[in-house]
């Protein structure tokens, strides 16, 4: 769900790029709209995918649920193309935003649960 901050920080420096300042996600989104959405500069699709991926992860880090592999795939394809569109309407100096990954990492072995806690 990690993929979920990428997003959210690119978006918020393509808004802070712009003029604008936001205080939530809220704010964020309504000047998402304004700024890149309403002159045809990104997909409005693009506002709701960063609200779900906020749902989602607030429901991951909250306990009631665990995102599957494939949600946390999805995640990473959708936020590391999200930051790529960021780094283009920014234009950026030094930034290709071609380099940002496409897919995401190889999954390794699980990591060893920790032993039990003793006093």
């Amino acid at each position: 769900m990690q993929g979920y901050f990428a997003a959210y920080r690119a978006a918020r420096a393509a808004l802070l790029a712009s003029g604008y300042r936001d205080t939530n996600l809220f704010g964020l989104c309504a000047g998402l709209e304004h700024t890149l959405v309403e002159p045809g500069r990104l997909p409005g699709d693009e506002i709701r995918r960063l609200c779900d991926a906020k749902d989602r992860k607030d429901i991951v880090y909250e306990g009631d649920a665990r995102a599957s592999a494939a949600e946390a795939d999805e995640m990473l394809r959708w936020s590391s193309g999200f930051v790529r569109r960021m780094i283009e309407i920014l234009a950026l100096p030094g930034f290709d935003p071609q380099a940002v990954d496409r897919a995401p990492p190889p999954r390794g072995p699980a990591r060893p649960s920790l032993p039990p806690h003793r006093e």
